[in-house]
């Protein structure tokens, strides 16, 4: 047809409406006939969308039981829309896609049939299993509640024990605290007045035990303290480096009268101050009680050589170390150094670390251990804060 839609050519069988508009009275008339009112509109814009624009297209319209794809391209002479030419292919594949299509439903009914058989059964199983476990599980319910009763019991046992305990060895650090002091004067006392170097070497081995008892009774109080969370501190303001300078200074000069009177090897005790003013606000005595403990747990193990004791500001905080080139930390020590009883010397009971950690961290600070990267010694440091 030409751009104004008057049929210029046709097939043989439909030569008689060559010449007439394809939107007239005549050929309409025709396609009634041969369409449904639906598939006639349809192939009418498709007539008018193929005179209105200069491009191809196709469509499919459903006539006389069959489906036919209808294609149109326009003719261009010399650059002008000169007429468009059509062309009608009846064909099978959208009934073949229908019949696929039914054929693919009533796959997917029967393997949704099957699932829902499957998901029955399965539901069915658990549901089964669901009360099994259900009896299982009350059954198991009530003899962890019986056996939770005789754990409370026997917890309840234990802590009534273990206040029996804390109180005994309370009670007993008390009463073994109070004949120390009358014995360690009276000895001390006795020793000053008794020139004979034998009898006074008897006194000094009496001396030296009851000090050690002194301790040791000191040290279980201050446990029994710790464990109960008992343990007071009585804090003020004070600087660090004059706690420090008075233990340097009794240290050494119990170091000159031991090596006097025993003839022991040469220990040098030495104290760095990397800063002259060190304020902090703790328990002096505590904090004295945990420097000692370091020194005398450094003198324990260092025979000869040195130990140096420092102390600084960093970081906002007072850092205090000692350190000696003693025998060091044994490996197997040193993960449980701070806790109680860890001790491989036949000098110490392993409650002094313990003692100093709880005290440092009472205070907000850390405590630390380490050996000398020499492989001569180690250091013990802790940390206070400042404000």
């Amino acid at each position: 047809m030409d751009k104004n839609g008057i049929i210029l050519y046709s097939s043989s069988n439909q030569s008689s409406y060559t010449g007439k508009n394809i939107f007239g009275e005549e050929f309409q008339s025709m396609l009634s006939t041969l369409l449904s009112a639906k598939s006639r509109n349809s192939l009418n814009e498709l007539f008018k969308t193929s005179l209105q624009r200069n491009t191809d297209g196709s469509t499919d319209i459903f006539a006389q039981n069959r489906m036919n794809t209808i294609a149109y391209e326009p003719v261009i002479v010399k650059g002008n829309h000169f007429m468009t030419s059509f062309i009608s292919i009846p064909h099978n594949f959208a009934s073949n896609v229908g019949s696929a299509i039914d054929q693919q439903k009533n796959f997917s009914i029967f393997i949704v049939i099957i699932i829902a058989s499957l998901a029955i059964g399965i539901s069915f199983l658990v549901l089964t299993w669901n009360r099994r476990l259900e009896t299982i599980v009350n059954t198991r319910t009530a003899e962890l509640k019986k056996a939770n009763k005789k754990l409370v019991s026997a917890y309840e046992q234990l802590k009534v024990h273990d206040k029996m305990q804390r109180d005994f060895i309370n009670v007993a650090a008390h009463e073994l605290r109070t004949p120390i002091q009358p014995i360690l004067g009276l000895t001390d006392a006795l020793r000053s007045k008794i020139k004979e170097t034998e009898k006074q070497e008897i006194l000094d081995v009496v001396i030296r035990n009851a000090k050690r008892l002194q301790r040791l009774t000191e040290d279980i109080l201050d446990v029994t303290r710790i464990e109960s969370h008992t343990l007071e501190l009585q804090k003020k303001r004070f600087n660090l480096k004059d706690i420090l300078s008075n233990l340097i200074q009794d240290y050494r000069s119990s170091q000159i009268e031991r090596k006097n009177n025993n003839n022991e090897q040469d220990l040098k005790i030495v104290y760095e101050c990397k800063d002259d003013t060190i304020f902090v606000h703790a328990d002096m005595e505590r904090i004295t009680q945990v420097i000692s403990n370091l020194i005398n747990n450094s003198l324990k193990f260092t025979k000869s050589g040195k130990i140096s004791l420092t102390s600084e500001k960093k970081d906002g905080h007072a850092i205090v170390s000692v350190k000696d080139t003693g025998t060091g930390i044994e490996p197997e020590i040193m993960p449980k150094l701070f806790s109680k009883f860890a001790s491989k010397s036949y000098q110490g009971t392993g409650l002094g670390l313990f003692i100093c950690k709880s005290i440092i961290e009472a205070h907000g600070g850390k405590i630390w251990a380490e050996n000398n990267s020499d492989g001569k010694g180690a250091r013990f440091a802790f940390s206070l804060p400042i404000n």
